[in-house]
């Protein structure tokens, strides 16, 4: 058996380390986002099955009514795209990285149509003041970094609160935030995250990963993305 060489040892050094954080980071943010991907592709998917079942009932009769068929099967193939569309984008969330752009807005829209159920069942009223940001930044600092800040932020809170998302400009830098707002209001009665909670340790491991700045504190996180 050979022993670990100091080259060896240096080799899985700082760079390897940060390089095992970001992706324990990414895999931590995966298993958080699934169930929410999870339902939405379920609920994209659902329409068709209820369509299709309704046809067999109706080609299954003494006398079908093939007009009626007919329309329906033609809704049938709009919802299908429909639903291929909406899961191949959601499947696009489980990519490593791509290199497209989105505006501020689309992005925290992006992350609140993924989010917002979750947030909502957790005592969270999402108040997005980002919806003029136009902006563009790079698709995955937004499903990475931001959409991981929103759930630190909202995991390590201590009660219900709304979540302020905001958007300005500094010269070229681009500044998002995230604020809370404790709310009165009853802890709703579900369950703790699906995984683990996730931490600043993680947000900060993916930030370095972008090359995105990261500020924080227990009531607001600020992403500086230079150009």
């Amino acid at each position: 058996m050979q022993d670990a060489t100091p080259s060896a040892i240096r080799s899985a050094g700082p760079a390897s380390l940060e390089t095992r954080l970001e992706e324990a980071a990414r895999y931590a943010l995966l298993r958080r986002l699934t169930p929410a991907l999870r339902h939405h592709m379920i609920g994209a998917l659902q329409p068709l099955g209820m369509l299709a079942a309704m046809l067999e009932r109706r080609s299954q009769a003494p006398a079908p009514d093939m007009a009626s068929i007919t329309k329906k099967s033609n809704e049938m193939g709009v919802l299908s795209r429909e639903a291929t569309a909406a899961c191949v984008g959601l499947v696009a969330w489980i990519t490593p990285k791509t290199a497209d752009a989105v505006s501020i807005a689309d992005g925290v829209k992006d992350c609140l149509g993924v989010l917002e159920t979750d947030l909502a069942l957790r005592g969270f009223i999402a108040v997005n003041e980002a919806t003029e940001a136009t902006a563009l930044v790079a698709r995955a600092i937004m499903r990475n970094v931001y959409a991981a800040a929103l759930l630190a932020i909202t995991d390590a809170a201590p009660g219900p609160a709304e979540v302020i998302m905001q958007s300005r400009q500094e010269g070229d830098t681009q500044i998002v935030s995230i604020t809370l707002k404790p709310r009165e209001a009853e802890p709703m009665g579900i369950g703790g995250p699906s995984y683990r909670a996730l931490d600043w340790e993680d947000v900060e491991a993916l930030a370095k990963a972008e090359g995105v700045v990261l500020e924080h504190s227990a009531t607001g996180a600020v992403l500086r993305i230079a150009p």
